[in-house]
């Protein structure tokens, strides 16, 4: 996401309040969520985060 920020964070935020407005739950994953990659303005949009947590530490 850092390289297409702008390219991917607009739409994902629209398509979330589009979602919420209507009822629509949204799954969001990624491996590395970091503020890098996920911004405030994305985080803002979700608001429940859920953690899986790993076997494998890196």
């Amino acid at each position: 996401m850092v390289t297409v920020q702008a390219e991917v964070e607009k739409p994902l935020t629209q398509l979330a309040q589009k979602a919420r407005a209507i009822g629509i739950h949204l799954i969001v994953a990624t491996q590395r969520p970091s503020v890098n990659v996920i911004t405030g303005l994305i985080k803002g949009k979700f608001p429940h985060t859920y953690r899986v947590p790993c076997g494998i530490q890196d």
